[in-house]
Order: C-alpha cells, then structure tokens, then sequence
C-alpha cells in the first residue's frame, strides 16, 4: 500500500452532518484536553478521554427540549392544525367581506385564535420551561471510547457508552438519553459541541455515535 493511502486510511472520519444548522459549530474557546483513565492504568491499558467543560446556556436548553420533547409527530400535527385554521380564518375573513355575516367574522376570529394558539404556545411554554430549570451550572466531562463520565452541580454523570444511550443530533447539540424509562430533565445530557476543540471534535463525534443509538422519537416527559 502507498503512503498517500495508508496517510487517508489513518484519518479519523468527518463529523457528523447536520441539515439544520445553517449556522455550523463554532468553538466557543473552551480547552479539551486528552486525558488517561486512572482506572486503566491498573490493568495495563491505555485508555484516553477528552475532558471537556461547559455552561448551557438558555436557548440550548430550549432547543433541546424542543427537538426532544415534540416528538415528530406532534410537531406536523400542530403545523397542520395551525396552517389550516389560519386558512379557514382567512376564508370566513372573505365571507365576511362578501355578505357582512357577524358569525363569519366571529369564526375568522376563532380560527384565527387557534393558529396562534397552536403555533406559539408549545413553544413558549418549553421555552419557559427551559429558563426556570437551568440553574448555570459547570459541566465537567471526561468521554472515553466506552463511557462518559462527570460532575454537574456536585451530582456525578455516567453514561455507559454500550447502546444504551440514544442520541439526537440537534443543530450543535448532541441530545443523550436513556432508552429505558421516561425522559425528563433528569436523565438528560445536553452536549454542546461549541465546548470541543476542532482538532478533537471527530472523535468526539465518533465515539457518540458508535456508543449510542439513534432517536426513534421518544419524548421528554
């Protein structure tokens, strides 16, 4: 095999893409660092992890309460519902032009109230909701090859990386979450990858993925 092919078989695959972000990750400044498990040490082996800190902040938290607590299909059924009550707001509004009926008007009123209604109000509350549960606290995060581990508000965070785990990959965000039980705001790590040094964040990205399984649309509760 030539140079040039075994330098591109050593290279560590590309982060994951993500349609949504049409802002990308931008690094935040914060300092990973490669790290060794002391546990490791005495067995022998080597095991290293990226040890990475950060602060959510409010919008992130929304986010990943939006992208996990509306499961797909509530999410088209609220759209749905929003886009056809504006359209018949705007149909009785024409009727009411036409024959100056006072109940046109009041259905133009009604239908017109429920599409803000479904529109907006979901995600106000999860924003709302979102605000009053971050309390600001440093994460502090050691990823290895099978396993997270940490500290978040003096409560320790580990998060087998064996399948276990599924995630969703949000618009910078990396949505990790156990597949057994309920999903509230306790057993959910938010993961931003603004807190990854670009030299790390490949491999950062590969042992998520490999470690956990993608979202089938379970909901926060």
């Amino acid at each position: 095999m030539s140079e040039k092919r075994m330098e591109e078989a050593m290279k560590p695959p590309e982060p994951e893409e993500q349609a949504d972000d049409s802002d990308g990750i931008r690094w935040d400044g914060s300092e990973a660092e490669m790290v060794p498990d002391e546990d490791a040490k005495a067995f022998d082996e080597t095991l290293t992890a990226v040890k990475i800190s950060y602060t959510l902040t409010d919008e992130e938290l929304c986010r990943a309460y939006l992208r996990v607590g509306m499961t797909r299909t509530n999410r088209l059924l609220l759209g749905g519902i929003s886009v056809l009550s504006f359209a018949a707001a705007a149909f009785y509004v024409v009727w009411f032009c036409l024959h100056l009926s006072g109940a046109s008007l009041a259905f133009a009123v009604l239908f017109a109230a429920l599409g803000v209604v479904t529109a907006v109000f979901p995600r106000l509350s999860i924003r709302r909701y979102a605000k009053k549960n971050n309390d600001h606290q440093k994460y502090i995060l050691k990823i290895y090859p099978d396993v997270i581990e940490g500290e978040h508000g003096g409560s320790k965070i580990t998060i087998p990386l064996d399948g276990s785990f599924t995630r969703v990959h949000e618009k910078g965000l990396f949505l990790l979450y156990s597949t057994k039980g309920p999903i509230d705001r306790d057993h959910l790590l938010v993961l931003p990858l603004r807190s990854v040094e670009p030299d790390v964040l490949a491999d950062v990205e590969a042992m998520l993925r490999v470690g956990t399984c993608r979202s089938k649309g379970k909901s926060v509760r």
